[in-house]
């Protein structure tokens, strides 16, 4: 009967087994399945904004915007020897769009240095009165200019400074539209 005895104990000792690799098998393939379900993954890209400017409109001669959001700031004629009886000085930008996708212009924007724009408590008022920077096309397609044209109107400049000499800068931006 001992051998009987060790023979149920190994038909058990089997069975157990069997089952045991049956259950690992089973849950070994519910979770591979389970691994390899498909999985997909969907965001918006960032395009980024490429402005192109150029005070002649020549192709040979644009300059890419130098800054890290995109922005084109371009130094346009130092002004030199200006008197209130002179004309308005207009000064042409274009602005190409060289993003590729469409680009809204955002209002531009101009910095001044030297003593003509020099701030002494009084003298920076003219500034806001007697430069201007207007743009027509904001909507730019891709590859497509658009011209921002700069004016000082000498008549503005008060007396004090009249023959001083300046500098100033024009910045534009833009956005994917």
């Amino acid at each position: 009967m001992a051998t009987r005895e060790q023979k149920n104990r190994r038909n058990k000792a089997l069975r157990i087994g069997a089952g045991a690799l049956a259950i690992l098998g089973i849950g070994a393939a519910i979770t591979t399945a389970a691994w390899t379900d498909q999985v997909w993954f969907a965001a918006e890209a960032d395009t980024g904004i490429a402005l192109q400017g150029s005070l002649t409109n020549d192709p040979a001669v644009w300059e890419n915007a130098p800054t890290k959001d995109g922005a084109l700031k371009i130094e346009l004629p130092t002004l030199s020897g200006i008197s209130g009886t002179d004309d308005p000085i207009e000064v042409d930008v274009f602005v190409k769009n060289a993003s590729r996708t469409d680009v809204t212009l955002a209002d531009p924007t101009l910095t001044f240095d030297g003593e003509l724009f020099t701030d002494d408590g009084a003298n920076n008022a003219w500034v806001a009165e007697g430069v201007t920077a207007t743009i027509v096309e904001r909507e730019l397609a891709k590859d497509a200019i658009a011209t921002v044209t700069v004016t000082l109107d000498p008549a503005a400049i008060p007396a004090e400074l009249a023959g001083t000499s300046g500098t100033y800068w024009l910045q534009v931006s833009g956005a994917a539209s």
